[in-house]
């Protein structure tokens, strides 16, 4: 079932549902409809470090991925 933005958001954001990964350059949310496989890359967090507070990138999305560090795609 798809629902709307807001709908979602209010539904992260009360703890209903569990939050998505957003991407550190764009925000927006990282789904599996971003492509098969992996979708997102991002740096491993620290002990003690909670793995929200580390920022991940769209692998998808060039700016994305210029912004986290890798090369773009060809």
């Amino acid at each position: 079932m798809t629902r709307p933005g807001s709908e979602q958001d209010s539904l992260e954001a009360s703890w209903a549902l569990p939050a998505a990964p957003r991407c550190g350059h764009c925000g927006e949310r990282i789904t599996s409809a971003d492509g098969p496989g992996d979708t997102w890359f991002g740096p491993v967090p620290e002990p003690g470090q909670d793995r929200l507070d580390v920022p991940v990138y769209h692998l998808t999305r060039n700016p994305c991925r210029i912004a986290g560090g890798l090369p773009p795609r060809s």
